[in-house]
């Protein structure tokens, strides 16, 4: 069973804040919830359960920190809201 979600994007955009809303509200309570973003997108999104881990690093180096973020939490599964080329390059790994 899945007891620790960690959901990550690199930009802000309405719909992912939505999704991100609507995940907070359908997950059930036992399952802790990660939202991994960058600095500059962090600023624009709002969670309510989600426990915010914010990154340094640019679009395109973040992927890596959030590998080691994954590993270091025991993290068992991520979900990617964003449909980009660079963010779908972390579900190769």
């Amino acid at each position: 069973m899945i007891q620790k979600l960690c959901i990550f994007t690199v930009n802000f955009a309405f719909n992912r804040q939505v999704i991100l809303t609507n995940l907070e509200k359908m997950l059930p309570k036992n399952i802790e919830l990660y939202f991994f973003t960058t600095k500059e997108a962090r600023k624009s999104y709002t969670t309510k359960r989600a426990k915010i881990v914010e990154t340094n690093c640019n679009q395109y180096t973040s992927f890596f920190e959030l590998r080691r973020f994954c590993r270091k939490n025991n993290i068992d599964r991520i979900m990617n809201l964003g449909c980009l080329p660079q963010e779908e390059f972390v579900m190769m790994f």
